[in-house]
Formats: C-alpha cells, sequence, structure tokens
C-alpha cells in the first residue's frame, strides 16, 4: 500500500503534523515518500522470531529516522503464541528513535524498553524540534535527497584492477613519447603514428586533456588520450579530423572562447582491449570536462566495422543500424555505451582508412552538472 495511505495528519499548535505507518521499514523508497508526504512521525510495527530479525528491523528504523530527520516509534511483539505457529516465538525491544543531531539524545534513542520484556515506553515528541532541524538542522538529509539524482551523476567511482593488471590513469608526459609512438604503430599500422612535435604540442597548450593507461606491473604504456576545447561554431559537422585538431598539433585549441572538450583520440593497445582501460580513459576524460565547466564533449567516432557493410548499406543507415542494436560496430557500440549520442555522420573525416572508409559518426557527451543546472534555471524562470 503506498505510504500516502497510511498517513494520519493531525492539527496542532506547529500547524499540520502527519503520522505514518509503515510495515516495510527495510525499504528506504517508502518511508521517503512519507516523509516528502510531510510524515514527522513513523509507527513501526514489527513480530520476529529472533534477534537477527529483530535487529534488522531496528537498525533499519533508526537508519529511516535519521535519513528522514522524523521520530520512529518501533512497536515489537514480544512472548510466545505457541497455539498459533507463525507467532510461536517472538522477539522484541520497544524503542522511540530520534534523529541524530544535537536536540535529540546522543545515541538517537529517546525511550527503550527491555528485550523480550512486555512493557510500554514513554517519549515526549518535541515536533517544533523536528521542524527546526529539517530546515536548520547540523546535516539536512531530507532537503538533500531532492538532489540526489545530481549527486550520483558526479560520484566517480574507483574500479579494481584484474589480477596482474594494474592500470594507473594519470597525465601524459614527455617521456611517455616513445611509447605512445609505438602504441599507436601497433594500433594503426597502416597510418602515420603521431610524432614527438605533435605530443609535445599538445602539452604545450592543454597538458591537462592528455592522458595515457600505464600498467603498473610492467610500466607499459598501454592506452593513449589526446583531446583540446574547441568553439565549435568555428567548425560544421562535415569537418574533418585534420582541421579539428590542426593536424594533429592542437595549435587551434581555444580554451578562452571554446565551450567543447574535442576528442581528437583515444587508443588502447590491443593486448589491453576489453579489459576496461578504455573506458577509464573515457572517465577521466568526462571528469576532466566536468572539472572545466565544460558542456559537452565531441568527438568522431571512426567506424571501424563500416567495412563489413558498405556494399549494403550507407555509413548513415550503418550507424542508426548500430545506435538501433541490430548492427555492432567495435568503436561506436563501445561509445554509445559509455553515455554517448550520434549527432550526425562525416563522409570525409579520415584519410585512408580501410575499415571506416574514411566515415565516422559526430558524437556527443553532454555534462550532467550543466544540464542540471540548466533545467533548473528554467524552471526558476517559469
Amino acid at each position: 500500500m503506498s505510504p500516502r495511505r497510511r498517513l494520519r495528519v493531525f492539527e496542532t499548535e506547529f500547524g499540520r503534523m502527519a503520522v505514518a505507518i509503515c510495515y516495510d521499514v527495510e525499504f528506504p523508497e517508502i518511508v521517503r515518500a512519507a516523509a516528502r508526504a510531510q510524515a514527522h512521525i513513523l509507527v513501526v510495527p514489527s513480530c520476529t522470531d529472533d534477534r537477527q530479525g529483530f535487529l534488522r528491523v531496528r537498525y533499519c528504523a533508526q537508519a529511516r529516522a535519521i535519513e528522514n530527520q522524523m521520530y520512529v516509534i518501533h512497536a515489537c511483539t514480544v512472548g510466545s503464541l505457541p497455539m498459533v505457529p507463525a507467532v510461536s516465538l517472538n522477539y522484541g525491544q520497544a524503542s522511540i528513535l530520534t534523529p541524530s543531531d544535537f536536540p535529540f539524545s546522543r545515541d538517537g534513542i529517546l525511550a527503550e524498553g527491555s528485550p523480550n520484556q512486555e512493557m510500554m515506553v514513554v517519549g515526549e515528541l518535541n515536533l517544533r524540534t523536528i521542524l527546526d532541524t529539517r530546515s536548520a538542522g547540523t546535516v539536512l538529509p531530507l532537503f538533500d535527497s531532492k538532489r540526489s539524482a545530481e549527486i550520483a551523476s558526479a560520484v566517480s567511482f574507483v574500479t579494481l584492477s584484474q589480477p596482474g593488471f594494474d592500470i594507473l590513469i594519470r597525465h601524459t608526459r614527455r617521456d611517455d613519447f616513445e611509447s605512445i609512438i609505438e602504441l599507436s604503430r601497433v594500433c594503426y599500422p597502416d597510418d602515420v603514428p603521431w610524432t614527438a612535435e605533435q605530443l609535445a604540442a599538445h602539452l604545450e597548450v592543454f597538458p591537462e586533456g592528455q592522458f595515457v593507461a600505464v600498467d603498473r606491473t610492467t610500466g607499459l604504456v598501454v592506452g593513449m588520450s589526446a583531446s583540446l576545447i574547441v568553439r565549435w561554431d568555428d567548425y560544421n559537422l562535415e569537418t574533418n579530423w585534420q582541421d579539428f585538431t590542426a593536424n594533429g598539433t592542437f595549435r587551434n585549441h581555444d580554451p578562452a572562447g571554446g565551450r567543447t572538450l574535442y576528442g581528437a583520440e583515444i587508443m588502447v593497445h590491443p593486448a589491453s582491449r576489453r579489459q576496461g582501460v578504455a573506458r577509464r580513459l573515457y572517465d577521466a576524460r568526462k571528469e576532466l570536462a566536468i572539472h572545466l565547466g565544460l558542456p559537452r564533449i565531441r568527438a568522431g567516432a571512426r567506424l571501424r566495422g563500416y567495412h563489413r557493410y558498405a556494399a549494403t548499406l550507407s555509413a548513415a543507415d550503418y550507424v542508426k543500424a548500430v545506435v538501433n542494436g541490430t548492427a555492432s560496430d567495435p568503436t561506436l557500440s563501445f561509445q554509445i555505451a559509455q553515455g554517448f549520442r550520434v549527432l550526425g555522420v562525416v563522409k570525409h573525416y579520415l584519410g585512408q582508412d580501410g575499415e571506416s572508409l574514411g566515415h565516422a559518426a559526430v558524437i556527443e557527451w553532454l555534462n550532467p552538472r550543466i544540464a542540471h543546472e540548466a533545467a533548473g534555471a528554467t524552471l526558476s524562470r517559469a
């Protein structure tokens, strides 16, 4: 049953107060819904046949009191009814629980009975204190819960490496150049590798945008990511990689006027693929965009699998199939899984590339913090 249907509203000197009854205190969403419906007191009846079950309910009840800044009255069954199998044995301890803040008892327990004793516990519930705590407490968990989606979107997850494959993501250094050049030869054997001059230019204009993935066990560079900031209005969807990157030098990097982080390169050694290296490089790039307050990341997704479909599908139709899940592309499918969306298809993004036939999909990732702020501003204007 909806928690709103279990609410009882009373008129008090402090205004309208609500009492909620909850038999499923283990589910925080139910109690949160009641708290947002102005419940200030939660009554939790419980029937548990052992101490372990009782403690599960008790700890959850205490958590609901803290996170929703409300009183929780835990009423338990105790004793034995041998003639009723479902309640032949009961373990319980009645209590009145409070938020964990200065106006309340230090341990968050206003009143408490003796374990497995039939008795009544009495405590004075100050509803004004609940109101004050929700608006001006030491912490404001109920108020902050409105921002749960925003907070969750900004969480950085630490990935535990597989045994023997401990990867470090860090900014590129000059002593990485030789390794990056060799890595590009392995990843693109039919293309011209990065040069030391290009890599040096990247560090000169935008060192924060350059990352490498290093295998801690061997010290080898197994992945690399390179990006720059551009003013998107200076380009269009048909612009090729050479123009977006100033022939690979990033001399067009525009931190003053640009609002788009452009992903010029991400590559992973073939022997280290499917190990989470690319995802961690993408995560580093996303964290950079969030840190710099940039609204988006855009890039050209090299359509590595297009050559297998070129005889029957146009590049645009191939991309649609990949987006719809009826075809799979080694690059684009992965990028879609990382939260990117397709904006269009470019015919001559790359040079003579046998796998993509020169085609790329223009992709975009939106900074969730910027999107949330923009939505909030729109609502406030409305």
